[in-house]
């Protein structure tokens, strides 16, 4: 079938045609995932969030964060992937990450930095992961920096400190401001 063909409904018409009648998702929604290559293609460049289960403030504790916060900072480059920030916030986080030349794709990146971050913190106190993660690829010619200052800033815009350099759970690559 091609992708291409618009679906013909005729003005007036409350009908289907067989076109349109083939890309109907019986009431689930369709995957808003790009094609699986996208997410490990060298240079690519995206912006994750991962939440906290039910928003709850898991990373309200200082010992808990300070950990999550480690974790991410050591996982995302095990995997090839170049970490330009990071922001841990009381329910969720943000992250800024290139792939380099993974054989991971983004998915089962975040899936082991969430993982290893619940391994790691085990007594410390609870922490639970929502199952999924926001992510969106930055478009070529789109400027990261913008994006990491956006990410690094979130604390600034939440009320938690006049600085994002004064939030104890924001990194920056080294390499990203020379």
């Amino acid at each position: 079938m091609d992708l291409a063909v618009e679906p013909k409904l005729q003005k007036g018409s409350v009908g289907m045609d067989e076109t349109t009648r083939d890309n109907r998702t019986f009431g689930k929604s369709r995957s808003v995932r790009l094609l699986a290559a996208w997410y490990q293609a060298p240079g690519g460049i995206y912006s994750v969030t991962c939440c906290c289960r039910d928003r709850v403030p898991y990373l309200q504790s200082c010992s808990l964060a300070q950990m999550v916060f480690e974790t991410w900072k050591e996982a995302v480059p095990f995997y090839n992937y170049f970490l330009w920030g990071l922001c841990l916030m009381p329910d969720h986080l943000h992250a800024l990450v290139q792939c380099m030349k993974s054989e991971r794709s983004l998915g089962e990146v975040v899936g082991a930095a969430k993982s290893v971050s619940l391994n790691n913190t085990k007594g410390l106190a609870p922490l639970k992961w929502q199952e999924k993660f926001h992510d969106r690829v930055l478009r070529e010619g789109e400027d990261p920096m913008v994006q990491l200052l956006y990410l690094v800033n979130n604390p600034v815009r939440k009320g938690l400190v006049k600085d994002w350099q004064d939030w104890p759970f924001t990194y920056v690559a080294p390499e990203v401001f020379g």
